[in-house]
C-alpha cells in the first residue's frame, strides 16, 4: 500500500511513496505552462545525501495535466484498467503513456551529452496493478527524434514504479487539479495572465 508522506517544501504538491520508491508532483515550473513529476527510487540506509538511486524527471504540459486529472476524477482510468485487468494478463499494459525527453541536440548544448550521442527519451506510464489498483511509472533510456520532434522511446535504462491505491490516483488529481486552478486565477488577479511577456521586454528595452 502507498505511503503519502507530508511534503518537504511548499513547490511539492503531492508525494506518494512505495517501499523504496516516491513519486512527487511540483509546481516550480507552472509559470513555463509545466507541470514536473519526478520519480525516485532511493536506500534509505545509505548516507545521508546518496539515497537516491534512480530518478526520471518528466514534464507535461498544463493543459494535459488537467486531461488527466478529468480521466482519473470522471472514472475513465479506472474504467480503462479494469478493461486491461479483466483481459487476465499477469502484468497489465500501459492504460496512459505520456512521451517526452530531450534531443541530442539539446542535450549537447547542455554539455550532458549521452555516452552514444543518442536522445533520452523519458516516459511517465499509468498501469493497472496486479496487487495493488495502480502502479505509477516514470522510465528513462535511448530514444530518437522523430520528424515532429517527439522524441521515440528506443530502449529502457531507468525504471523506477511506484504503487498506487485508486484513492492515492484520485487525491493526485483532485490537489493537481485545483492547484492549477488557483495558479491561472491569480495570474488574472495580478494582471500577468493579460501581459505578452515578450512585448512586455521588448517594449522596455525601447
Amino acid at each position: 500500500m502507498a505511503k503519502d508522506y507530508a511534503k518537504q517544501n511548499p513547490q511539492q504538491l503531492v508525494k506518494v511513496s512505495g517501499k523504496d520508491t516516491f513519486v512527487e508532483v511540483m509546481n516550480d515550473a507552472f509559470g513555463i505552462g509545466k507541470v514536473v513529476i519526478n520519480f525516485a527510487k532511493y536506500n534509505d540506509k545509505a548516507q545521508a545525501g546518496s539515497r537516491i538511486t534512480d530518478q526520471v524527471g518528466i514534464y507535461m504540459n498544463i493543459d494535459e495535466a488537467l486531461v488527466l486529472c478529468h480521466d482519473i476524477l470522471s472514472g475513465k482510468i479506472a474504467q480503462l484498467a479494469k478493461i486491461e485487468k479483466d483481459k487476465g494478463a499477469k502484468y497489465p499494459p500501459a492504460i496512459f503513456t505520456k512521451l517526452g525527453g530531450t534531443s541530442a541536440k539539446s542535450l549537447a548544448s547542455k554539455g550532458k551529452s549521452r555516452p552514444d550521442g543518442a536522445s533520452e527519451s523519458r516516459q511517465f506510464k499509468i498501469q493497472p496493478g496486479s496487487r495493488v489498483d495502480f502502479m505509477l511509472v516514470g522510465e528513462k533510456g535511448k530514444g530518437e527524434e522523430n520528424a515532429t520532434g517527439l522524441i521515440v522511446p528506443k530502449s529502457s535504462e531507468t525504471k523506477v514504479m511506484v504503487p498506487f491505491s485508486a484513492d492515492d490516483l484520485k487525491k493526485l488529481a483532485l490537489v493537481l487539479q485545483s492547484n492549477i486552478q488557483a495558479f491561472t486565477i491569480a495570474r488574472y488577479v495580478d494582471g500577468s495572465a493579460m501581459t505578452n511577456p515578450f512585448q512586455e521586454a521588448k517594449r522596455k528595452a525601447q
